[in-house]
């Protein structure tokens, strides 16, 4: 797993024995290279992420396992090489198992986040990919590494060869819609189950309704704390604004722009880095919904392009694999072959300015309601308890109700 020393920390103080016995410390996919080609190894965009790598120099670095007080297990971590090396062959045991042919080349690979972004298309920081599931990722390539002082972001070596990636997370985007919609949408799920269609889609329909900024409400989207740039796990969500008027339309659509909203504010942390970003490719499940990809056009004011294929981390192993073993010449080649966009948004000007009004009273609100995160996780349990739904006590209780006990 990633931050791969703090786990190492956790083992070396509950359970020894098992890193007494370990001979390789290996990334989930580096252990598939493992199985297929016998060969002990990981690439230098996972590594990065262990928290023990060098990301200036590419190697692994002696004074951060002394720091940490890991010394002692440096010698189980393989080489790291570039994700586009061919590290070995499928040997015949691995053919067996797996149909391959025997002899079959194998490249190092990467992690999941820098094959997406070479999925996306994103060679450079003139475009930045923005990848909605549970949460969201944007993050986007750069020629040397940018360090922030601030540690808002988080740099690793990318998957491409002399690039490094920057990146920065909301822990909450997908999952919040994801709740509204299993909490206030039972007649849109029972209609997508019967059309064989997502809940989503007609939630959407409901939200073009909505003017933009909701007529009035504003979502902080801290549904499970903040991550980057602000990273703070107290904080909490909010929904500003609500009265008699508001529909459910107008709360599922403000949910949709307050997510965009923390997604600018992201962009504004890269702009503060040097990083010019014109375009936003979007992935994931997020990368489905027009009505979202226009939301978030307009209040960042960027063009966003819709990708013919969201899983944008498998087309980046394949141009990775394909650049390996001399398929695709160049990263370039393999982006113009394999990324194809569907469909592009340009903000509309007229939006823009009125998001513009919504968003620094976003950025006010979450300035005034900071101090209290604290205060109101002392006074209730976290995460909260689910409230138990038993159907025979409740009937028994409405008969008690309706008999006047």
């Amino acid at each position: 797993p990633t931050f791969t020393a703090t786990k190492l920390l956790w083992l070396k103080e509950n359970a020894p024995e098992i890193l007494a016995k370990a001979k390789w410390a290996l990334q989930p996919k580096d252990y598939l290279v493992y199985r297929l080609t016998g060969v002990p190894t990981t690439d230098v965009s996972v590594a990065s992420r262990t928290l023990l790598f060098n990301i200036n120099e590419l190697k692994w670095d002696s004074q951060l396992f002394q720091d940490f007080g890991l010394s002692e297990y440096e010698h189980i971590f393989p080489e790291a090489r570039f994700s586009d090396e061919i590290v070995g062959e499928v040997t015949e045991e691995a053919a067996r198992d797996t149909g391959l042919a025997p002899g079959t080349p194998v490249v190092a690979g990467g992690g999941d986040r820098g094959c997406e972004v070479l999925g996306a298309g994103v060679l450079g920081p003139d475009k930045i990919e923005e990848s909605t599931g549970t949460g969201s990722t944007t993050a986007t390539t750069v020629d040397s590494p940018r360090l922030d002082s601030e540690m808002r972001v988080v740099l690793t070596a990318h998957v491409i060869r002399g690039k490094w990636s920057i990146e920065a997370g909301l822990s909450t985007a997908g999952a919040i819609l994801r709740w509204f919609r299993d909490q206030f949408a039972q007649g849109e799920n029972l209609l997508a189950n019967m059309t064989r269609r997502r809940a989503y889609e007609y939630l959407d329909m409901e939200a073009e309704y909505v003017p933009p900024g909701s007529n009035g409400l504003i979502v902080v989207p801290f549904f499970s704390g903040a991550r980057a740039p602000r990273w703070n796990p107290l904080a909490k969500g909010l929904i500003f604004g609500l009265t008699v008027y508001h529909t459910r339309a107008h709360v599922f659509r403000a949910l949709m722009e307050g997510i965009a909203y923390e997604i600018r504010k992201v962009i504004e942390t890269l702009e503060e880095l040097g990083i010019k970003a014109e375009e936003i490719r979007l992935l994931g499940g997020g990368g489905k919904t027009p009505t979202w990809a226009r939301i978030k056009a307009d209040i960042t004011g960027r063009r966003v392009a819709l990708l013919e294929f969201l899983d944008a981390a498998l087309i980046g192993d394949a141009i990775l694999a394909g650049k390996g073993t001399g398929a695709f010449q160049t990263y370039d080649e393999g982006v113009r072959r394999l990324v194809k966009i569907k469909r592009t948004i340009e903000p509309d000007p007229r939006y823009v300015k009125a998001y513009e009004k919504y968003y620094r009273l976003y950025e006010k609100l979450i300035q005034a309601v900071s101090p209290f995160y604290e205060e109101i996780d002392r006074l209730s349990p976290q995460p909260p308890r689910e409230v138990p739904w038993d159907i025979d006590k409740l009937i028994h209780l409405l008969y008690r109700l309706e008999r006047g006990e």
